[in-house]
Order: structure tokens, then sequence, then C-alpha cells
């Protein structure tokens, strides 16, 4: 799915507390998702929980996304 896919995904009910990222993301511990207002998205895990930045490589926008849980981007699961 594309990056506007992935956020409209994030929408949903059901996704309320899962995160999104670029594909070629895979194995690295960063993701993004809704702040607790859904008022935009957060890079995750930082010091505070979230910042508001975005990645300004047009690889990373341009790429296919992914929703995934905390679990999985943290290696927990």
């Amino acid at each position: 799915m594309k990056m506007h896919e992935a956020i409209e995904a994030l929408l949903l009910p059901e996704n309320k507390e899962m995160w999104i990222r670029p594909v070629c993301w895979f194995g690295w511990e960063q993701a993004y998702c809704l702040d607790r207002f859904s008022t935009g998205l957060e890079f995750v895990p930082c010091r505070g929980g979230g910042e508001a930045w975005m990645t300004y490589t047009i690889r990373h926008l341009v790429d296919d996304w992914e929703v995934v849980s905390p679990d999985v981007v943290l290696k927990r699961e």
C-alpha cells in the first residue's frame, strides 16, 4: 500500500494501536503512529514517546508501506 493508504488504515478503529512504516524499514526499530489526539503522525519510539518528524528520503516516502504492531517494530514477537 502507499503512504496515504497506510495513514487511512490507521484511522480504522481496529488499527488504533497499530503503527505504519515503509516496507524498506523492515528490521529497523522505527515507525509512525497517530498521536493521541489523531492530529498527526509521530515518529516512534523516541525519548518522549513520539516525535513530530517525517523522513525526507524520497525512496521511503514513495515505497510501499505496511501496518505493523508495535511489538513487531520493537522486536517483541
